[in-house]
Order: C-alpha cells, then structure tokens, then sequence
C-alpha cells in the first residue's frame, strides 16, 4: 500500500546492552513523523543546506567527532580522515547543526520514539526481576517494541482531531541481521495491534534526508535522556534544542485549531 504518512526511525546507543560503556546507559528508538508532501518539501530545504555546506550528508556520529576535536575534548580516531567535517572550524560546525534541527522542528512533524535506561534494565535482568525487563531481558528489543507500539499514541497527541491514515515506518538499512530481526519483529507486533502501523521499508541513511533527521533527533535525546538520568538536565533550553524541539511544544499545545498540513 502507498501510505501518505511516514514515520522514519533511528537508534542511538546501541553498542553495549550493559550500559557500562560510554554513551550506552541509554537506548534510544526516535524519530519523525510526517507527510509525504511535507518530507518532500523538508528534504529540498534539507538538501539546501547540505549544498550550502558542500556536505555530502549529516551523520550526528561524525558531526560529533569533529566537534570534540576542534574543541580539543578528544583526539583525532584512526579514521577521522574520513570525517567529512574534518576541517571545518567551530563556528561553521554549529550553524550547520543548528540550521539542520530547525528543519527537523518545523511543519506539521512529530517527534516520537522512546527510551530505556539500558544500566538498569540489564540489572533488572541479570537479577531476574522480570517484570522490570520484559522482551526476554533484552533493553534493545524492549525498546523497540514499545517505540512501535505507542506509536499511534504519540501521533495522534499533536494530530488527534483527524489521524485515519495508515502510516509507514521507515529505519536505517544495517548489517546486523540480529538488530533487523528485532526491528521487523517490533513491526509485526504493532501491526498486529493496530491496523493503521502499515508496511516497514529499510533505506541508506546516507541517501535518505528523512532518516538523516530521524537520527538528528534520536542523538540529541539519548544526550538529553543521559543528561536527564544524571542528574544534569538544564531546563534553559540551549540553541539546538528550542530548534529541533519547536514542534513539540506546538504538539502539546491545546489551544487553537488542527494544523492540516497535508
């Protein structure tokens, strides 16, 4: 079926189901909702900026890297040469990363998805608290399943006066046929659950702009959900996140009428 909404997901933290590492005390499954129409009309502002930059895409991971190097918190890895950031300076990092969150935040989009505190959860587990870690102990699964099973909740929070239309999902081509059997495996589930959860399609992140601000979103909130569980959320919004976030506080907004962006 050709659906007319598309939810296009990302993960980020993902490489260490004990959450001893850094960066993994937190699974995320996030992303964006939208209409087709609107994802068209996003991904040429979204292309613009890759243009006006001559990037050849963005990836928050390397994004990231060369941020840390300029600012002198990390050294250059092995294959930073690779890095297509390499060489920008500071300034020119942050106006990329701020234009490209003002897209995802802008429109008739929403912002879904959730997260596990991986630390916890595998505590839960090991000590068999079941019912603290279901979907068989495993946090990635777990969070997976509820990411794509509350999806039609989170959807009809900002779009509850008129949501009828199937709506696709969308996830980042990968490798790990273990990571895909639990996303397919996600999928059934919520399909089996809700009718309107249509067919899940995978494409290559580095093609895809949809999937580029899907993983914009899920890297800043397993940053924020981290912040969150230690302790050290700042509530004065920085720059980026009144940017990406702008569409959420409008998803909660009750006054008014419903934005029909189809």
């Amino acid at each position: 079926m050709n659906t007319k909404i598309t939810a296009y997901f990302d993960e980020s933290g993902t490489h260490d189901k004990t959450g001893a590492l850094k960066g993994s005390s937190v699974v995320i499954v996030s992303g964006v909702v939208g209409w087709n129409n609107d994802w068209a009309e996003s991904s040429s502002l979204w292309q613009a900026v890759l243009t006006n930059y001559n990037a050849p895409y963005f990836h928050f991971t390397e994004w990231a890297a060369a941020s840390m190097t300029v600012r002198g918190k990390i050294k250059p890895s092995s294959d930073y040469g690779r890095n297509p950031y390499r060489e920008w300076p500071l300034e020119k990092l942050d106006r990329f990363l701020y234009e490209l969150a003002a897209i995802v935040g802008s429109g008739n989009k929403v912002l879904v998805g959730g997260y596990v505190n991986t630390s916890l959860f595998h505590q839960a587990a090991k000590t068999g608290e079941h019912g603290l870690a279901p979907a068989g102990g495993d946090p990635y699964q777990h969070c997976l399943n509820e990411s794509f099973v509350t999806l039609p909740r989170d959807i009809l929070s900002a779009w509850r006066w008129y949501w009828t239309e199937p709506v696709s999902i969308c996830f980042d081509r990968v490798d790990d046929s273990n990571w895909r059997k639990m996303i397919v495996s996600a999928h059934k589930m919520a399909s089996e659950m809700d009718t309107r959860i249509n067919d899940l399609k995978f494409e290559d992140k580095k093609c895809s702009l949809p999937l580029q601000a899907a993983d914009l979103a899920a890297y800043r909130f397993r940053q924020l959900a981290e912040n969150r569980n230690g302790g050290k959320l700042n509530f004065n919004l920085p720059k980026l996140d009144q940017r990406l976030l702008k569409g959420m506080f409008k998803q909660f907004d009750t006054t008014g009428a419903p934005p029909m962006g189809r």
